[in-house]
């Protein structure tokens, strides 16, 4: 590998992806902005997913292994210790970048004067087919925070409703965001919202999302890690929330605190229905946690 630092530098966390490793790295090999380099960091996965990325050769291209199983967010930090560029971007091993992402995400950066952006999804199932039907739970959910974002023309109310950005491959940004922030925080479903939360409670950190561009592909398949609970996510979202949320609002207009608002209450409404119908009160943290005295507060700021 040559020793002058490329533009960009993407980071894979592979885990279990066997399937779709290889389609990912040809994603990010294929971009019409060469200038790259990938480094996969496989998190210890139990199938052959390392070994189809050891097949690739390409120089631009690394591996590293992890012994044992350390989460997403190590992997995404390891892969970020060894990069050398001044744009950083992340892909997860199961997600599909259009070839003209990274050119077209750089130029956002360098023209518009952004430190983080993202752009707008389309979904994939497990086979690669587009799942474009506009009454899907998921993109029923993606358009209502794009709305939210033309209609306030603020990233920092869509990103209080809900996570715009959706996942961590829809991330490039300047290494002094990284600096800044220092790294990723160990979240198991939420390490992306909680990065980009962090990011708006900055103050002085510019994001911006390309909302009219799918230049990413999300995959939507069984072995996704928002499947894994239907509970646990929405407890890190109220955590996330309630620590993060002052900041971001700080920095804003009283939308934003509506929008947090709006957000704990759903949290919080959700979780009421779910003790009605599983019983799920004494292991559910929403409802445990003084959700109730926070909403009053909030709802006093916003009013």
């Amino acid at each position: 590998m040559s020793e002058r630092s490329p533009r960009v530098s993407v980071v894979m966390p592979a885990f279990r992806h066997e399937a779709w490793v290889g389609e990912a790295v040809r994603s990010v090999l294929d971009q019409d902005l060469a200038d790259l380099e990938l480094i996969v960091v496989d998190d210890a996965s139990p199938d052959r997913t390392a070994a189809h990325v050891a097949r690739i050769e390409d120089p631009r291209l690394r591996l590293i292994r992890h012994d044992t199983n350390l989460g997403a967010h190590a992997a995404i930090n390891r892969g970020l210790a060894e990069a050398r560029a001044p744009f950083l971007a992340i892909i997860n091993s199961d997600d599909v970048w259009a070839p003209a992402r990274l050119s077209r995400l750089t130029a956002a950066l360098e023209d518009e004067g952004y430190d983080l952006v993202g752009s707008d999804v389309a979904l994939i199932d497990a086979a690669s087919q587009p799942i474009d039907d506009p009454q899907h739970w998921w993109n029923v959910g993606f358009a209502r925070l794009k709305s939210q974002l033309r209609a306030n023309h603020d990233i920092g109310v869509a990103l209080l409703h809900d996570n715009l950005f959706m996942t961590t491959s829809n991330f490039l940004f300047r290494r002094r965001v990284l600096n800044r922030l220092e790294g990723f925080r160990n979240w198991r479903y939420l390490h992306d919202y909680d990065f980009l939360l962090r990011a708006l409670g900055e103050g002085d950190l510019r994001l911006g999302f390309l909302a009219d561009e799918p230049l990413m592909a999300y995959r939507l398949h069984g072995r996704n890690t928002i499947f894994e609970d239907a509970v646990a996510p929405r407890e890190e979202s109220f955590a996330l929330l309630c620590e993060l949320g002052p900041d971001a609002c700080r920095h804003g207009a009283i939308a934003r605190v509506q929008a947090l608002v709006a957000h704990l209450q759903a949290l919080h409404e959700r979780a009421l229905r779910e003790q009605g119908l599983r019983g799920r009160l004494k292991g559910n943290r929403l409802l445990r946690t003084g959700v109730l005295p926070r909403l009053s507060r909030w709802r006093r700021r916003g009013a």
